[in-house]
């Protein structure tokens, strides 16, 4: 995809932003008057959905899954192993040795009261995912969109989070799979934005950290309660500090593969 990442860029990160605030505001007993949350998830999953159209869906459905399934899962494994772990120490909520392992494979969805505030879209995006793995191995033209409004109409009935998201997800998906860019690419031609979109692209390849690490940082900083009046403050910070680190390490285990040679060695692919 080129320069029409500028756009997708913009909305993740903002996105990613209202999420913060949302919690932010759960964190500190604020009344959410404008949904800022469902506004930030639904452009979230948008841009999930737009990132998630690439050629492999098509020509190698199952391997575009399994990657999928690997950028997400690995970072969140990073993060939930040490929540897991300090809510053992600490006993932030009560929960059982099977609601734990359903929470690490990334199942909080379908637990009451998960764990981990943000680890129910971990289930969610991975479904979602699954749908389009599905849509794409269905050959013929009408059934594939019959899937959608099937799919549809399940996670509305057995109540999987908001309908909205599901619409959300896939407007960005077909966005991405039918639309020119047009509007994107003229902006960045004409403001001679191919830096700033170099460096928003780079922005956002960490927004998934953020999102991952933040709900976390918050409850931390406000635990201790070292900062009052500046938890919104230290708590971005933190957390933009920590998805740097975060990212690194995701993308180092998410592209380590093993290969058999005579000197058994370890490798990462960059």
């Amino acid at each position: 995809m080129p320069k029409q990442n500028l756009l997708a860029s913009v909305i993740r990160i903002i996105a990613t932003i209202l999420i913060f605030i949302f919690h932010y505001l759960e964190v500190e007993g604020i009344k959410n008057s404008y949904n800022i949350d469902k506004i930030g998830i639904f452009l979230f999953v948008l841009i999930s959905g737009f990132f998630a159209y690439n050629s492999t869906v098509y020509s190698n459905p199952l391997k575009w899954l399994i990657k999928r399934i690997k950028t997400i899962i690995i970072p969140y494994w990073i993060v939930i192993i040490i929540v897991l772990i300090a809510n053992y120490v600490v006993e932030y909520k009560q929960t059982t040795f099977l609601k734990n392992t359903i929470i690490f494979f990334g199942g909080s969805l379908f637990v009451e009261d998960p764990l981990y505030v943000v680890s129910w879209f971990i289930t969610y995006i991975m479904l979602l995912y699954l749908c389009v793995y599905i849509y794409n191995i269905i050959t013929i033209v009408h059934y594939k969109y019959i899937f959608i409004l099937i799919s549809l109409f399940a996670f509305y009935y057995y109540n999987i989070s908001n309908p909205v998201y599901f619409i959300g997800f896939f407007i960005g998906f077909f966005y991405n799979k039918y639309a020119k860019h047009e509007i994107s690419n003229f902006i960045v031609c004409f403001f001679k934005l191919d830096k700033v979109n170099h460096y928003l692209r780079i922005v956002q390849n960490h927004c998934y950290s953020f999102f991952l690490l933040h709900g976390g940082v918050l409850h931390l900083v406000n635990f201790f309660d070292l900062f009052s009046g500046y938890i919104f403050i230290i708590s971005f910070v933190f957390t933009l500090i920590l998805s740097i680190i975060h990212n690194y390490i995701s993308f180092i285990l998410i592209n380590y593969e093993y290969k058999s040679t005579k000197n058994c060695k370890l490798i990462v692919r960059y």
